[in-house]
């Protein structure tokens, strides 16, 4: 299964590699019997993330889904998710940190899948009590000799390692992981839905993360341990904040969006041309996302009150970048071009730039929309993402909402909004007939472990006043 995966994660993956990927894959199924027959529930979780990363660079997600869901399930029954170390372990702090190694690599593919699909979690934060693994590089666990139940001075020396980034993606993706659980609550709508406050707490949050992103970062790599690379969490996120609709789309979530969105695609198609990272089927839905929301935006705001950066050259040129990508990556897979065809009639049926007077038409032409939800059965099963599904199946069914008498509905938000502790939802401890919000730490002392399993309180502080990694993943001139 290893050889079958490293076939697939390479930059340039030509069809004899895949050819032999999938021989290698299907050889070694036979052999995941003999895995599961052992007692060991850690090399059964190893086992199920070997075949999500083989999923992740296949075009089903089905499989996607499937194979990650199981991997938490069997990280759940082995207790990884808690901070239980084996009585009998023979290097009971190596074993920690192939646990928490384990876990949290499991848990990064599972809000990737769930921010791409639009899905819950399979396991709930609340519900994690373990730390996330130390930042020390493979040979220095490998080595290691515990002399005291503490690390030296000397050990505790922040620094940037081989795992630095993956940690600091990992805490981008609790960020994600929390925004999610409040967009799929029940109860979203009548408490979470208008208000703008939540989302700028959350933006705070985010913010703070990026801040930390440089010193974190690799600055040698161009691949997934870079600054740019990690760096597109942020604009995702931001996506995932400002997701626009009919009823809130406002100066402030279309600017949000088509920064977001531009910065994306640009972004990359640079790693993608200079053949720097792998090509994952998450990647081509999270592409073909970002193109339907920039289409979105044009198609839902009337030309005469377009904001300036709607009018801007940077949308045209996203846009063709990502009818390039999608094109790309469909010679890599078939099962893309449904993704690719639907995209480029979208694009070339909504208007980019032009004055109110040169629309006549009250939607997309008749053949475009047609063509569109013929294929829409087959993009409910690719895309499963709703909101994506949402927007495009209103470009393709209904006419421009360009009514004069929709702004009076609009959402009021605006760039100029602050954050303010008392109208915030997430902030609020308790409300007569609303439960509080399950708490949840995002500062750097709750979301940053310490090699041994104890706690580490104390951290630095960045010039910007922004905690950064404490102990082993502390602050330092680089």
């Amino acid at each position: 299964m290893a050889f079958a995966v490293s076939l697939l994660i390479a930059p340039r993956v030509s069809s004899s590699d895949m050819k032999a990927s999938q021989a290698l894959y299907t050889s070694s199924l036979s052999s995941l019997d003999t895995v599961f027959s052992c007692l060991d529930p850690v090399l059964h979780a190893q086992a199920y993330l070997l075949c999500t990363l083989h999923a992740l660079h296949s075009p089903s997600s089905q499989t996607v889904l499937t194979m990650i869901s199981a991997a938490m399930r069997c990280c759940v029954i082995a207790q990884l998710h808690l901070p239980t170390l084996e009585a009998h372990a023979a290097d009971p702090l190596l074993e920690m940190q192939i646990r928490r190694r384990v876990f949290w690599s499991a848990y990064a593919i599972d809000r990737l899948v769930s921010w791409v699909y639009h899905v819950p979690c399979s396991l709930v934060d609340e519900d994690i009590q373990v730390e996330p693994f130390a930042n020390m590089n493979d040979d220095e666990i490998k080595v290691w000799q515990p002399r005291t139940d503490r690390l030296e001075q000397v050990e505790s020396v922040p620094r940037r390692t081989q795992v630095s980034s993956a940690l600091h993606l990992i805490r981008g993706r609790r960020i994600q992981s929390r925004i999610l659980s409040i967009l799929m609550r029940a109860d979203y709508e009548p408490r979470f839905g208008a208000s703008h406050q939540w989302r700028l707490h959350m933006l705070e949050i985010l913010n703070q993360w990026k801040v930390q992103l440089q010193p974190h970062s690799d600055p040698l790599s161009r691949g997934y341990t870079s600054e740019g690379w990690v760096g597109m969490l942020y604009n995702y996120t931001v996506l995932l904040l400002y997701r626009p609709t009919q009823a809130n789309v406002c100066d402030r979530v279309v600017e949000g969006c088509i920064q977001a969105c531009t910065d994306i695609a640009l972004t990359f198609w640079t790693y993608l041309k200079s053949r720097q990272t792998a090509q994952l089927w998450p990647g081509l839905l999270s592409q073909f996302g970002i193109g339907i929301t920039l289409l979105y935006c044009l198609w839902v705001v009337a030309p005469a009150r377009r904001p300036a950066p709607l009018q801007s050259s940077k949308v045209g040129t996203a846009i063709r970048t990502i009818s390039v990508i999608l094109a790309v990556l469909a010679e890599r897979w078939t099962q893309a071009e449904p993704l690719r065809d639907v995209f480029d009639l979208l694009a070339d049926a909504i208007p980019v730039h032009c004055s109110p007077h040169d629309l006549t038409e009250r939607r997309i032409s008749r053949s475009s929309a047609d063509r569109i939800q013929h294929q829409l059965p087959r993009l409910h099963a690719l895309v499963v993402n709703k909101d994506i599904l949402r927007m495009l199946t209103e470009m393709a069914t209904e006419d421009y909402p360009w009514d004069d008498d929709r702004t009076a509905h609009l959402a009021a938000w605006s760039s100029g909004d602050v954050h303010t502790a008392h109208d915030c939802p997430l902030c609020w401890e308790s409300r007569p007939g609303l439960e509080p919000f399950a708490p949840v730490g995002f500062g750097a002392g709750d979301l940053w472990p310490a090699f041994d399993g104890h706690a580490i309180t104390s951290f630095t502080v960045s010039p910007e006043g922004y905690p950064l990694f404490p102990g082993l993943l502390g602050s330092i001139e680089f």
